[in-house]
């Protein structure tokens, strides 16, 4: 059966989907994993991919860690590609939103290829199918590496709401079927919009000017 523009795909099609985009930019084995709770071996991979992606003060330690985990509605999703941590989402409940998700944390290993795309939406797709409203988080506008995560943030359907001079860029996703849709298409299935194909056109239009 085809998916109208507001069918919100089934989670698992959706995961399988990701495994199989994501073993195209790196190991062919590249596997999924949701989990509730997490084991050493899954810790020490969070730990190797926030090395990577984050500066120090903004890596929690263990004890910060294994607090998160102990939280109402945690969940998280692991990428890993032969074993080795590729990229990762996490979070739980959001006390102060009445059907709301907190994200806490998205980070990968490797950058330009999509995976934080795609973890993003698999996570935002999960939490619409787990009765979710609002998914909010906290980022920042640019960060040291010189990376856009505001507008990243943006692109993936997220609004901002206000900025904290602790707590940095709050934004929210509001979990509707047409917004994920929009996303599955673009950052799973690496489906390009009209809007996309015009812009791109454009651009080769212009350089032969």
């Amino acid at each position: 059966m085809t998916m109208s523009e507001e069918d919100v795909p089934l989670f698992e099609d959706a995961l399988r989907q990701a495994e199989s985009k994501l073993s195209k930019v790196s190991d062919p084995t590249c596997t999924i994993k949701v989990l509730v709770s997490l084991d050493e071996h899954l810790m020490s991979a969070i730990k190797a991919v926030d090395e990577a992606a984050f500066r120090a003060e903004l890596r929690y330690n263990e004890a910060e860690l294994r607090d998160r985990v102990g939280r109402r509605g945690f969940v998280a999703i692991i990428a890993q590609c032969a074993e080795k941590p590729l990229g990762f989402i996490y979070g739980y409940d959001d006390p102060e939103v009445e059907g709301g998700f907190y994200g806490d944390t998205l980070a990968s290993s490797i950058e330009g290829k999509g995976v934080g795309s795609t973890i993003f939406t698999l996570m935002l797709i999960y939490c619409y199918d787990n009765g979710y409203r609002f998914f909010s988080l906290h980022t920042e506008d640019v960060d040291e590496k010189g990376r856009q995560l505001r507008r990243f943030y943006e692109a993936m359907g997220a609004e901002y709401l206000h900025t904290d001079p602790k707590d940095g860029v709050q934004m929210r996703v509001r979990l509707d079927p047409q917004r994920l849709n929009e996303n599955y298409r673009k950052f799973i299935l690496g489906e390009r919009s009209q809007m996309d194909s015009t812009a791109s056109s454009t651009r080769q239009y212009l350089r032969h000017l």
